[in-house]
């Protein structure tokens, strides 16, 4: 059985430290959600990556994406 997962690549470890997640939501509030401009912070971590992390936190903390957006 062969899915389109299948294909993603990894690199590394893709998990966020708590310092990363602050770093992202000061890109946020710099370049709004051009996800690829704030791939640029992270050299590491794809558009993809990034665009996965903002559905993750609109869903974990709207409150606060709300926020760094508004600023």
């Amino acid at each position: 059985h062969l899915t389109s997962h299948a294909f993603v690549k990894t690199i590394g470890n893709n998990r966020w430290s708590r310092d990363d997640t602050d770093r992202f939501y000061e890109a946020l509030g710099m370049c709004g959600t051009d996800f690829a401009m704030i791939s640029l912070f992270f050299p590491k971590r794809s558009r993809e990556h990034i665009k996965g992390k903002y559905k993750v936190e609109e869903r974990a903390n709207p409150a606060r994406v709300a926020l760094a957006l508004r600023t």
